[in-house]
């Protein structure tokens, strides 16, 4: 969200294009509060449920409640969600004894929950 807050402060019209039904779910809550609130003061457009299906040279085009969208702007910001890599986990499978997956491994999240999840898995051995 920090790019958006530059933009909106440069005096351009913001819209973000959020997926999902709430922006900045995975955002501890009182920061998620404070940061809403300061992109609402800079005037940025929150779109929820957008999800983009074409970037053009004009601007984004959304897809939602079985329609479709186009938004003008001069700049797209592409703020996608992560995915794990589990490859180097398939390429180990079955060459040695015990395999865990752990982390951004077994899904995205914050280092805290990625460091709780070694800490229980060491446990558990």
């Amino acid at each position: 969200m920090h790019q958006e807050r530059a933009v909106a402060k440069q005096s351009q019209k913001v819209i973000i294009l959020e997926m999902l039904g709430r922006i900045g779910a995975d955002i501890e809550r009182t920061n998620r509060w404070v940061i809403i609130s300061r992109l609402h003061h800079l005037g940025v457009r929150i779109e929820r449920n957008a999800k983009v299906v074409e970037i053009t040279d004009e601007g984004a085009r959304i897809s939602r409640n079985g329609g479709t969208e186009f938004f003008r702007g001069d700049s797209v910001i592409l703020a996608v969600g992560m995915k794990p890599s589990r490859k180097l986990a398939q390429d180990l499978e079955g060459k040695i004894a015990e395999l865990f997956i752990i982390g951004d491994s077994d899904k995205p999240g914050k280092i805290a929950h990625a460091i709780e999840s070694g800490f229980r898995t060491v446990q558990a051995l």
